[in-house]
């Protein structure tokens, strides 16, 4: 076995082929710690296990910066980030032993890779109590949900286009509170019932209804003129439809003045 500084060991091993015992790499500094490039280089020199600490930095650089080490090597790393790549912090994970990810405040990842944000959130553990997720392109409604549901921190994403009812049905750990997630969502129904887009509008910020033209509500709805005014508010001009039953005098007053029906 060798112990050292990261110098010394690669003047130990100049010319060595076949090195199979393991490394201990001695860092330097204040913290000490080791290059990603020099632990990169020993790891490459032999196949047994390399232990190191990894000078902090960003997670994506010291991912690329590591081709060498495997899951058999022991290695610490601080990150210095305060936004990762879930795909990257995941993968970065899987080479390191001791990662420690304290100042990182928010993900980011791309639609098609939606999966390694779950994993990414509980390799952070307790800090994703207040990390922020931010995801490019559309996702899934229950894929939003689940992340949602494993963060307290802002989310921000585009829900595939659907249907009201059923976006709204799955995602019941969105939070559409002010300065909380921040959805975008295009619905492709042409009819919609009241109450169902009342209530999505709640939980998303960008709310694109254009395709809707028929709004419908039940007759034995609670606050009925409510719920059909609040969502006529929302797409004006649209036509009103009360199904299941006769509505009173007074209700169909009421929305007469501000619908068509």
């Amino acid at each position: 076995a060798l112990t050292g500084t990261a110098a010394n060991i690669l003047l130990a091993l100049k010319g060595v082929e076949g090195h199979k015992g393991n490394i201990t790499v001695s860092g330097t500094g204040t913290p000490t710690s080791t290059a990603a490039a020099d632990v990169n280089t020993i790891a490459g020199l032999t196949t047994g296990v390399v232990r190191a600490t990894i000078t902090s930095g960003a997670v994506k650089a010291t991912l690329d910066a590591i081709t060498n080490v495997d899951a058999n090597d022991i290695i610490t790393f601080t990150t210095s980030d305060t936004t990762v790549d879930a795909s990257d912090l995941v993968a970065l994970k899987a080479k390191v032993d001791t990662f420690i990810t304290g100042s990182v405040t928010k993900i980011t990842e791309v639609a098609a890779s939606v999966a390694s944000v779950e994993e990414a959130l509980n390799i952070l553990g307790a800090d994703t109590q207040t990390t922020a997720v931010e995801i490019t392109g559309a996702i899934s409604a229950a894929d939003l949900n689940t992340i949602a549901n494993n963060t307290a921190g802002a989310v921000t994403a585009t829900i595939t286009a659907g249907t009201v009812a059923a976006t709204l049905a799955a995602i019941s750990h969105v939070d559409g509170t002010a300065g909380n997630d921040k959805i975008t969502y295009t619905t492709n129904q042409t009819t919609v019932d009241a109450s169902d887009l009342v209530d999505l509008n709640a939980k998303v910020d960008t709310f694109n209804i254009a395709s809707v033209t028929t709004i419908t509500e039940a007759y034995n709805t609670v606050d009925l003129t409510t719920e059909v005014l609040a969502a006529e508010a929302l797409k004006e001009g649209a036509n009103v439809e009360i199904t299941g039953g006769a509505i009173s005098a007074a209700n169909l007053n009421i929305l007469a003045t501000d619908v068509t029906i």
